[in-house]
Parts: structure tokens; C-alpha cells; sequence
């Protein structure tokens, strides 16, 4: 859930200071609205539809447990819905259903906020999250529906959005109402761990990881004009360069990994016996520098 949040938050940003940008440029609504898409389709699409071009190909040389409907929806940035309609994580392409829930809140998402006039944008941004917490109200005991529709993200991405708005609009309140944040984040972590602990009964915890990584997203937003820890460590090249390749690594890690499984259980029985105790390690240094290089491709 931390990632819909800060997704929204920077999503909802972005959108805000093209807005302003723009206000004082000759630029329109619609080539901001362009603009945006064409960017947003850039980043996204041609790694999506590599790894959905390489899991069709690789499917017809290894035995790849991937069905027709799921290429279709996945294709389509429907995805989300075909695991609600099929009720299972059973599938090779399941992962796939975040990137189309993303891709269906960019759609929406910059078309409202950028037609809609300034004073609109905040009740836009509160009703999608009144949405998304009543439809937690509806799908609470619902494993699926509960987890992958656009309405069961609305609250996690437009909370993102509103911290996103409010740092925006108004700098100067975002630390009046970080001990606000606080404590809906502990309520957040308590409820958590009723769960984890038997005491609350319910299907999934959506808001709650909602409350939690709002309250760390806006210790971020604060921490950007302070020396936190967690500022400084984030800054570290290592965490830089994950970031960089983060999306083609989710992407690619369940087709690489099944498929590279499939090369080294050949190549391993090439290797010498007195070799095979290091046999995880050797897959490793085999498999893995080829797996970062095609996510720096991305």
C-alpha cells in the first residue's frame, strides 16, 4: 500500500506543478494533458509490453502455466479485473494487476486534475478517498475484490494525493498536521497487529497500511528540509540505483526467475560433483548479472 500512496503523492505533484507551471506559460490544458500521458506512457509501456511480448514468446518453448486471457487483460491494462473475475493468485501474469490499477488512476487522475479549476481539486481528492474507505467497508472479508478494483485503491492513492496537495497548496501546514498523521499511523499499526495476532477478524488491512505509509511518506515529505536518518539513507547510491531499475524488476522477476530456473537445472548437471554443494550460490553469480542488466534496460 505504501507504494499506491506515494505513487499518488507523486503523481499528484507532478500534476500540480505542471498546473502552476503552465499558468504562466502559453501552454493549454490539453497539451499539459498530453504531455503528461505521452510521459507517463513512456515510462510505463515499452518494459510492460517487453516482458508481455517475452512471456507470449517464451511460452510456446517452455511449458509456461500462462492462459490466452490472461495476455488479453494483461494487454489491455485490465489485468486487475481479470484477477477479481478468475479469484485467484494462481496466475503468471498476477503481478501485472498493480501496474494496470496504475495505470487506470494516471488516466483519471490527470484528466481531473488538470480540467478541474483549483478550487475543485481538494473535494476531487476527498471523495476518492471517502470512495476508497467505504468500498473497504463493503470488501473487507473480500480476498479479491477488496484488493485489486480501482475503488478498493481509491483511498491509498488519493491519500497520497491529499498529503501531495496539502505540501503544494499550504508548505507551511504539513507539520501542524504531522502529529494528526501520527496518530492515525499508530492507530494503523495497531490494528495490524491485532490482526497478526488473532484479535481482529477481517480479510485484508488495506486502510490501515494506508494510515501507515501515510505517516512515512509524510515523515519524508518533512525530512526533505531536515537531516533525517531516514533522508540520508535513502539518499545512498545503492537505494538510487534500486530505484532506477525497481519497475523492470518487478516486471521481469517472475518470468527471469522461472525461465532461468529452467536454463541452470541444465547447466547444473554439467557441474562437477564437488561443486553442487555450492549449487545456490553458483545460480547466483550465473543468473543474476544478466537479470540486472536487462532491468537497467528499463
Amino acid at each position: 500500500m505504501f507504494f499506491f500512496v506515494l505513487s499518488g503523492f507523486l503523481i499528484t505533484q507532478i500534476l500540480l506543478l505542471n498546473r502552476q507551471q503552465s499558468s504562466h506559460s502559453q501552454h493549454t490544458k490539453g497539451f499539459l494533458l498530453k504531455n503528461f500521458y505521452a510521459r507517463r506512457f513512456l515510462r510505463i509501456v515499452p518494459t510492460y509490453l517487453l516482458t508481455l511480448a517475452l512471456t507470449a514468446l517464451m511460452s510456446y518453448w517452455i511449458p509456461i502455466a500462462v492462459t490466452g486471457g490472461e495476455i488479453l487483460a494483461a494487454s489491455t491494462f485490465t489485468a486487475n479485473f481479470y484477477v477479481s473475475h478468475v479469484e485467484s493468485w494462481n496466475l503468471f501474469t498476477v503481478h501485472f494487476w498493480s501496474v494496470a490499477m496504475e495505470e487506470q488512476f494516471y488516466l483519471v487522475w490527470g484528466l481531473l486534475l488538470v480540467m478541474l479549476p483549483n478550487r475543485a481539486i481538494l473535494p476531487a481528492i476527498l471523495l476518492f478517498l471517502f470512495a476508497g474507505v467505504i468500498s473497504q467497508v463493503f470488501y473487507s472479508q473480500s480476498v479479491y475484490n477488496g484488493y485489486v478494483l480501482p475503488q478498493a485503491c481509491f483511498h491509498a492513492l488519493s491519500f497520497g494525493g491529499m498529503l501531495a496537495w496539502l505540501s503544494h497548496q499550504h508548505p507551511q501546514l504539513v507539520k501542524k498536521v504531522y502529529p494528526i498523521v501520527t496518530a492515525f499511523g499508530l492507530l494503523g499499526c495497531s490494528l495490524i497487529i491485532l490482526k497478526a495476532t488473532g484479535y481482529l477478524n477481517v480479510g485484508h488491512m488495506r486502510t490501515a497500511n494506508v494510515l501507515v505509509g501515510g505517516w512515512l511518506l509524510l515523515h519524508l515529505v518533512i525530512g526533505r528540509e531536515s537531516p533525517y536518518f531516514i533522508k540520508n539513507v535513502l539518499g545512498f547510491k545503492l537505494f538510487v540505483a534500486i530505484g532506477k531499475v525497481s519497475y523492470g524488476m518487478y516486471l521481469y522477476h517472475l518470468l527471469y526467475n522461472y525461465v532461468a530456473a529452467k536454463v541452470w537445472v541444465r547447466l547444473a548437471a554439467l557441474l562437477p560433483n564437488n561443486l553442487l554443494a555450492y549449487y545456490r550460490w553458483l545460480y547466483l553469480l550465473v543468473m543474476l548479472p544478466p537479470f540486472i542488466w536487462l532491468c537497467r534496460l528499463s
